[in-house]
């Protein structure tokens, strides 16, 4: 998953480009176990949540390079993830995976 909206970018017909949040939900199974990692950048602020424990908190008004989070992972289950992002003013910008 990757966003990029600009300054002038409209993400959605209708909706504001500043002063909103968003929230992408979906499940990851791994085809094969061991370590994996997911990182998230973000300007403004992130969440990234497994199951329903929130394993990336940077939920700030500045631009963040790169979070890393690593986890042993189990081969075909079902991890459920959540993305929250919240825009204030300027460029809108959050990169995940």
């Amino acid at each position: 998953m990757s966003t990029l909206i600009g300054e002038k970018a409209v993400f959605a017909a209708g909706e504001p480009v500043d002063h909103f949040s968003i929230r992408w939900t979906g499940y990851i199974v791994p085809k094969e176990g061991g370590i994996i990692s997911f990182f998230t950048s973000a300007d403004d602020g992130v969440r990234l949540y497994v199951g329903d424990e929130i394993a990336i908190d940077d939920w700030l008004l500045i631009l963040r390079q790169w979070i890393l989070l690593r986890g042993i992972w189990k081969v075909a289950k079902r991890y459920k993830i959540r993305l929250e992002y919240f825009e204030s003013v300027g460029s809108a910008i959050v990169v995940s995976g």
